[in-house]
């Protein structure tokens, strides 16, 4: 019996197969990451900063290491999609042991807080309906059991105490430090079919060696929700950084077909429609042919494969081009639409005379005004995706201008099919193989004719040349040498006596 057992468990465990990893796909317009996260107005695309949050190129900073400091960051459109997965980038840092007060990581209906709202929970407020991942750098409740990691989820009607540090309400967390360490701490995020999956990375390594934090299941989030990250400061103070957050949307590859753009769909059914004409085409030619040629016609039947090309590689070269080329236009085409889509839903806000600069609006800390509207876009926004768009047309257009040149050649190439065509290609290459072989051989000539034009220059040069005059030196006679030498020699034999005798009179005074 226990052994009937056994083997019907292994082969209920060999029956089962491995659950396959859902299909990701990229969310742009609910991420950030650096460098160059804020724009030359200060502002980050898509999304939108509130109270003592300032942005800069390589990280947004929530929370300085200020006291009594509250700052968010927010998406300004709605997500949409059923399942996600979100990676943050952070960096909590403080002179302390202990900071204050923390961070969180939003997914809630409501989105951006209000100016009354903004002080209550961690920058963000109460009440949320969704999801929030607390990092609680104080121990409110004196139990020891700070930093923290925890999940909460709140469906609008639960008040958050923060003087129990959440009073036990959370969904799943862990104890980890996230406080000045050597590298930015990493957060992974998932949530797919209900299961909440929370991945730490502490920042002793600059690697993705992730390690699961929590896991929880049966989690019903919102089907929409805005994405956010807010920090506070208390007593305490830490600098409370957000160095990327990049989303992406989550699909199950065993039932959920991917999406084709009607685009797409048009673009394959005249791809289709073109290749069924293309066919109705051939057979007509075909039939044709045998009408007029019966004879060649009866030689070549059963032949049709070299006649096509059958194994020939230069048609399968072709045919792996296009097809390349064709997944390329589908991807451009699909590419194209979101961008359209984009700049549909883009609306330029006018500039009134009413609203202060915006060095003024920051500078006396008011998030109402550094809110900007859903859906408005800057100058630099439209003229990034108009750059891109043209980019995008350009690169169609080449793609075109290829599948003319391939479509050329393989009509050359059905053109000159038939039993002369090696000849005429031999004839073709030997005659181009002497005309290359006469020109280098009329450039060999020409330059041995310049190299002798030069050398009989050079010698008329040289036999024009005549052997310049030599000099006339006067001579100096041996007597007036030798009186020259003798009165030298006394000069040096003064100087020698003169020296001895100043020497010898010096010494007489010691």
């Amino acid at each position: 019996m226990l052994i009937g057992c056994l083997l019907l468990s292994g082969l209920i465990r060999a029956e089962e197969e491995p659950q396959a990893d859902p299909r990701s796909r990229f969310e742009f317009e609910y991420s950030f990451k650096g460098p160059y996260i804020a724009q030359t107005d200060g502002l980050v695309p898509f999304w939108s900063y509130h109270g003592h949050a300032i942005a800069g190129d390589e990280n947004v900073r929530l929370a300085p290491s200020l006291r009594s400091r509250q700052g968010s960051i927010w998406t300004k459109k709605m997500f949409s999609k059923e399942w996600f997965e979100i990676e943050i980038v952070i960096r909590i840092s403080g002179r302390g042991k202990i900071g204050a007060d923390g961070m969180a990581i939003w997914y809630t209906t409501e989105g951006a807080p209000s100016q009354a709202d903004i002080v209550p929970i961690y920058g963000a407020r109460d009440k949320w309906n969704g999801l929030g991942i607390i990092l609680d750098s104080f121990d409110n409740n004196s139990k020891g059991d700070n930093p923290i990691i925890m999940m909460h989820v709140n469906d609008g009607t639960k008040n958050y105490n923060h003087n129990e540090d959440g009073g036990g309400e959370e969904v799943g967390g862990c104890r980890r430090d996230f406080r000045n360490r050597p590298y930015p701490v990493k957060l992974k995020l998932r949530y797919f079919k209900n299961v909440l999956e929370l991945y730490y990375h502490g920042g002793v390594t600059e690697f993705d060696d992730y390690e699961l934090c929590s896991r929880a299941e049966n989690v019903v989030l919102p089907k929409e929700g805005y994405f956010g990250v807010s920090a506070a400061t208390g007593g305490l103070s830490d600098d409370h950084d957000v160095l990327k957050f990049l989303t992406h949307s989550l699909t199950d590859p065993e039932t959920d077909e991917p999406e084709i753009s009607a685009e797409e769909k048009e673009l394959r059914e005249k791809l289709e429609q073109e290749l069924k004409d293309k066919e109705e085409e051939f057979e007509k030619e075909k039939q044709k042919f045998a009408e007029e040629n019966p004879e060649l016609a009866a030689q070549m039947e059963g032949r049709e494969e070299d006649l096509i090309g059958g194994d020939d590689p230069q048609f399968k070269a072709i045919f792996d081009v296009q097809n390349h080329i064709q997944e390329h236009i589908i991807e451009i085409l699909a590419a194209i639409n979101e961008a359209k889509d984009m700049i549909g839903e883009i609306k330029i806000a006018p500039p009134s005379e009413s609203e202060t600069p915006q060095s003024d609006q920051q500078a006396t800390g008011a998030p109402e005004t550094a809110k900007i509207p859903e859906n408005v876009a800057t100058k630099n926004d439209i003229v990034t995706i108009e750059q891109r768009q043209g980019q995008l047309s350009k690169e169609l257009q080449d793609l075109q201008t290829m599948i003319r040149d391939v479509q050329q050649k393989t009509n050359s190439i059905f053109n000159n099919q038939g039993p002369t065509t090696n000849d005429r290609q031999v004839e073709q290459l030997q005659k181009q193989e002497e005309k290359i072989r006469a020109e280098m051989m009329k450039d060999s000539l020409n330059t041995i004719k310049q190299d002798l034009q030069m050398m009989t220059r050079k010698q008329e040069m040289l036999n024009q040349k005549k052997c310049p005059p030599t000099p006339e030196v006067a001579c100096v006679s041996s007597s007036f040498f030798v009186i020259i030498s003798l009165i030298q020699g006394a000069l040096i034999g003064f100087i020698v006596h003169y020296k001895m005798s100043q020497e010898a009179a010096a010494k007489k005074f010691f």
